[in-house]
């Protein structure tokens, strides 16, 4: 049991006060902010081994009812609820679980939306690269053998592309390899044979066909017939038929053209025409335009033969036989070129004229031929031919479409499938979270007490005590949530369930106070058999009505007979024995009155019983001055708190015996806030007839009442609301004398209002007998501890 509270150190009281003399039943007696709050918390520290506290107050209400958030078996949001203390912690850890548990599921909405948002721009980004793919390789008839498995999975598809790309360059089209490749499928595929240009070729490059055009050849002759060959441009003509003579060994008196005799002196004539530098010129000029005549035949037979073959369907082939054929037509020009100037030494080609390419030429040669190599080794491997176009068709479709695979395969969608994954890996993690709670859950659902006996005892208790306006009832599907239910209108022996939040402030606390003596009835089941408990009880009837009032009541006094009482069998039931103690506190005079009558009837003040204690806590009107609380000896010395008022003069009063007349007493500075509210009580509140033919009497305000009643009250009255409302700082001037202030008030009874017909009643309340006046109270000889009025 607890005998002692130490309460240094709390805010409301003094530094080393302390609440002694604890029994068996105690009452503490206090107004609002007095300290009761401070004083229940400090008796809730005591709680130890061998002592335990069960406390009612406003937190237990907030602490013991948990209403079912969710809807899962047996739990109906805002109707199902539990109650219980002794479950407190799995309610709390239950709650907290349940808080987990929505933000779990919350997650896992938003990881599923994200997830859709992603798999969407996933889907639009795959849909995006097959459309643009397909139009790549949609022409090509050997796309379907070749992309075969391939077209539906454009993601496969590309990871293929990826592994088969080149790094060099792929020079051959698509549509070159796809004509390759039925070409070969349709086995239409034949060998070819090239004639080879690797000498003319070289003999082309060893030439100087510029140089040989457009230098000069100087013909310096003393033959005669020199003037005439030159004139008629006869020179290159004599010189070619003096080749054929020559070359042909041919009579050398027979002329080549007319076959006439030449004697010796004319072939001794034409001879000496051309020395020896012109005689090099012109050779070197036929020897050229053989060359270039060769030249010409040659390429012209192999741009036939690949024209005529299935090669020619090939851009780069195709390209290579246009360049040849160009260089053919420049070649047969430059023969014509040639055999001009061998007719006219100073003859000079044009400017412009374009001589034969030896780069392109050999360029275009080089693709030919190596095609021409590769199409014969594919007439004689056809197999390993379609798998080397098989590589080629998928590295040049790669390369055509490098820049769409970074856009929508490497960047977005690779980015997007990494997301993805990520967040199917969160998703997992979070649905495994929520199975783990969801267990939780249920592991504190199975650890919850079943609530059959609780509603049982609490229903039986309504009942007993005549509340009907409602039960506890069953959770559908769980014993271990209760419902509210009340009586239906038409038929008030049916009961149907009700919101919690019905429930109104009194009801809760009928609810709450029923579990809290539930759960100290002899079967309840407490940490430790063997504790001994105090009950504290702080204000359970703080804004109810008066059902609930006089309910509680009723609770608390069975309460305190069943304390007293131990062995009184009807009162076995309801407490159990290791309640040893109960601690009342309270601000309501009227709920102290009515739980603590039984227990005052027989109270002797001179041998008071060792089971009993009263206690009183005294607010502090001065600031600084902490309030203070003592034992008091006669319990009906708590009071209403209008006859507290009325202590409040007396003790001004009789304190004014100890100063002199016209002092200002600084305790009593405020003391007309204490005269204020007994007239608001006295003559607005209980005396006043605030309504008269249905219009607001004079009387209904201290303002009005002054008013009402002439001058002198009204002047009274300035000064009382003056003295009410004013600051600290305006009474520390204040000149008004304790005695004159408290002489003024009496005034009001005896003299000012109904012609002094309410002395009588100021004269009861202060303790002084009829005919009597305040001033008695200080005057020399007067007894100042003048018996108070209950």
């Amino acid at each position: 049991m607890i005998t002692e509270v130490d309460l240094s150190g709390t805010p409301c009281f003094a530094p080393d006060a302390k609440l002694t003399g604890l029994k068996k039943i105690n009452f503490i007696f206090g107004p609002n902010g007095a300290g009761k709050t401070t004083l229940t918390r400090e008796l809730g520290r005591l709680n130890s081994d061998n002592q335990a506290t069960h406390i009612y107050n406003r937190d237990y209400l907030s602490e013991i009812f948990y209403l079912e958030p969710t809807g899962i078996q047996g739990e109906i949001p805002g109707i199902t609820f539990t109650i219980g203390s002794e479950n407190t912690e799995l309610q709390k850890k239950r709650k907290e679980t349940l808080k987990k548990l929505a933000d779990l599921n919350n997650l896992l909405q938003t990881l599923r939306k994200t997830q859709s948002k992603q798999q969407k721009q996933a889907d639009e980004d795959r849909k995006a690269l097959k459309s643009k793919l397909k139009k790549a390789w949609e022409p090509y008839a050997a796309s379907n053998e070749l992309l075969s498995g391939l077209k539906r999975d454009v993601h496969k598809l590309v990871e293929r592309l990826q592994r088969e790309r080149e790094e060099s360059e792929i020079e051959e089209s698509l549509a070159s390899l796809d004509n390759r490749y039925q070409t070969i499928s349709n086995n239409q595929l034949s060998k070819i044979q090239l004639p080879d240009f690797t000498s003319t070729m070289q003999q082309l490059k060893d030439t100087d066909i510029k140089r040989a055009l457009e230098k000069s050849i100087d013909i310096e002759s003393s033959s005669s017939l020199f003037p005439f060959a030159s004139q008629y441009n006869l020179l290159p003509w004599i010189k070619e038929g003096l080749d054929l003579i020559k070359q042909e060994d041919i009579d050398n008196h027979t002329c080549p053209y007319c076959q006439q005799d030449i004697d010796d002196r004319l072939l001794e004539q034409i001879a000496t025409l051309f020395n020896k530098s012109a005689s090099d010129s012109f050779q070197e000029l036929e020897t050229l335009k053989e060359i270039v005549r060769q030249s010409a035949t040659t390429l012209k037979e192999i741009s036939s033969l690949i024209t005529d073959s299935i090669l020619h369907s090939e851009n780069n082939i195709r390209d290579a036989i246009s360049t040849i054929d160009k260089q053919v037509s420049t070649l047969r020009e430059t023969w014509r070129l040639i055999q001009e100037k061998q007719r006219n030494s100073d003859f000079k080609p044009p400017k412009d004229f374009e001589y034969i390419d030896i780069q392109k030429l050999d360029k275009a040669l080089s693709i030919i031929y190596k095609r021409t190599i590769k199409n014969n080794e594919e007439c004689s491997n056809t197999h390993q031919a379609k798998q080397n176009i098989t590589h080629l068709f998928f590295a040049r479709l790669h390369q055509d479409n490098q820049e769409i695979i970074k856009e929508y395969y490497i960047k977005r969608p690779k980015g997007t499938q990494s997301a993805l994954s990520n967040i199917s890996m969160k998703i997992t993690k979070t649905k495994s979270e929520i199975q783990t709670k969801e267990q939780e859950l249920r592991e504190i659902s199975d650890q919850l007490g079943d609530q059959a006996a609780v509603r049982d005892k609490i229903n039986s208790t309504l009942c007993d005590l005549g509340f009907i306006s409602f039960r506890l009832g069953q959770a559908p599907n769980s014993k271990k949530h209760y419902t509210i239910e009340r009586p239906v209108r038409d038929n008030p022996s049916s009961y149907t369930p009700s919101p919690f939040s019905t429930l109104s402030e009194g009801e809760k606390t009928i609810l709450s106070f029923l579990y809290f003596i539930h759960c100290i009835n002899p079967h309840a089941k407490q940490p430790n058999d063997s504790t001994p408990i105090s009950l504290i009880i702080d204000d359970p009837i703080a804004s109810t009505d008066d059902s609930t009032f006089n309910f509680i009541s009723t609770l608390i006094r069975r309460l305190l007979r069943a304390l007293r009482n131990p062995k009184k069998q009807e009162l076995q039931q309801l407490l159990s024995s290791k309640v040893t103690q109960i601690i009342i506190l309270t601000h309501n005079i009227g709920f102290y009155t009515n739980t603590s009558f039984e227990i005052r009837s027989g109270y002797n003040q001179d041998q008071p019983p060792n089971d009993l204690a009263f206690y009183r806590i005294t607010k502090s009107t001065e600031r600084g001055t902490p309030n203070s609380i003592h034992r008091v000896c006669n319990p009906k010395e708590i009071s209403t708190e209008y006859q507290l008022l009325w202590n409040e003069i007396h003790d001004a009063a009789t304190s004014c015996r100890n100063h002199e007349p016209n002092e200002t007493i600084p305790r009593y500075r405020l003391i007309a806030n204490t005269m204020r509210r007994i007239l608001d009580s006295y003559f607005i509140t209980l005396g006043s007839t605030n309504f008269h033919k249905k219009e607001k009497s004079p009387k209904s305000s201290i303002t009005e009442l002054g008013r009402s009643y002439g001058p002198m009250v009204e002047e009274c009255m300035n000064r009382f609301n003056e003295g009410s409302h004013g600051s600290y700082a305006n009474f520390a001037c204040s000149t008004m004398p304790t005695r004159q202030e408290l002489m003024k008030f009496e005034e009001i009874f005896s003299k000012h209002i109904d012609h002094g017909a309410h002395h009588g009643h100021f004269l009861m309340m202060m303790g002084l007998p009829s005919g009597g006046q305040i001033s008695d109270l200080w005057e020399e000889g007067q007894e100042g501890d003048k018996a108070l009025v209950d």
